[in-house]
C-alpha cells in the first residue's frame, strides 16, 4: 500500500507530461533526498506539482501540490493546497497509529529576482489538525532558496528547508496525552532544476 501511495504523485504527474511539462527538481544533503516534478498551465495561471521527499531512516512524505500564480514584474506569487501522505514506519518514538497519516496542507510561494539571473524565493506550508489525519495535530514546513540560472533550463541552488510534526500520543493506556515534536527534516541543502 505504502508503495503504491508514493506513486500516485508521479503517475499524476505522467498523465500531464504530454501536455506541458515544466520542470524537474531535485535536492539532497546527507541524510535526505527531495524530487519533485510539475507543469505551469499557462491559460489558467495554476502550477501542478507531484513532491517526493526520503530520509534515510526510511521516512517519506509523498504528495502533490496544486496553486494558483501570479506574476508581476520580477516578483511571482503562487497559493494553493499541498495534500501529502507521511510515512514514519521506521521511528520507534511514534505510536504505531501516527506512523502513516495524511495532511492538507495550505501556503504559498514568493519569488523575486534579485539581479539577472539570480534569484531568491521562500515558501511555507502548514496544516492544523482539522486538515489531518487523526493523532497528527500540526505539519509545517518552509524553505528559504538562492537560485542561479545557469543555463536557460538548467538552474542551480542552495537553500534551508525545515519540515515538522506535532502529535498528539497517549501514556500509560489512556491516562494522559502529551504533544511530541518530530522533526522530519531540518537542512542546509544543493541542488538543481531543469526546465523542459
Amino acid at each position: 500500500m505504502k508503495k503504491i501511495i508514493c506513486l500516485i504523485p508521479w503517475l499524476l504527474g505522467a498523465m500531464w507530461a504530454q501536455a506541458n511539462v515544466h520542470h524537474v527538481d531535485m535536492h539532497f544533503n546527507d541524510d535526505t533526498l527531495s524530487l519533485s516534478g510539475g507543469t505551469y498551465f499557462d491559460r489558467s495561471d495554476v502550477h501542478l506539482k507531484a513532491l517526493y521527499y526520503y530520509k534515510k531512516d526510511d521516512a517519506i512524505i509523498a504528495g502533490g501540490r496544486l496553486n494558483k500564480v501570479h506574476d508581476l514584474d520580477i516578483h511571482h506569487f503562487e497559493f494553493g493546497v499541498q495534500p501529502l501522505f507521511i510515512f514514519l514506519d521506521s521511528d520507534q518514538s511514534i505510536q504505531s497509529d501516527f506512523k502513516r497519516t495524511f495532511a492538507a496542507t495550505l501556503g504559498g510561494q514568493y519569488q523575486v529576482e534579485i539581479i539577472r539571473h539570480l534569484s531568491a524565493s521562500v515558501e511555507s506550508y502548514f496544516a492544523p489538525s482539522v486538515l489531518a489525519s487523526s493523532g497528527l495535530n500540526r505539519y509545517f514546513a518552509y524553505d528559504i532558496r538562492l537560485s542561479y540560472e545557469l543555463m536557460p533550463d538548467l538552474n542551480l541552488f542552495g537553500g534551508y528547508e525545515s519540515i515538522g510534526l506535532k502529535y498528539e500520543q497517549e501514556v500509560n493506556a489512556g491516562s494522559s496525552v502529551i504533544r511530541d515534536d518530530y522533526r522530519f527534516d531540518q537542512k542546509w541543502y544543493a541542488g538543481l532544476s531543469m526546465t523542459f
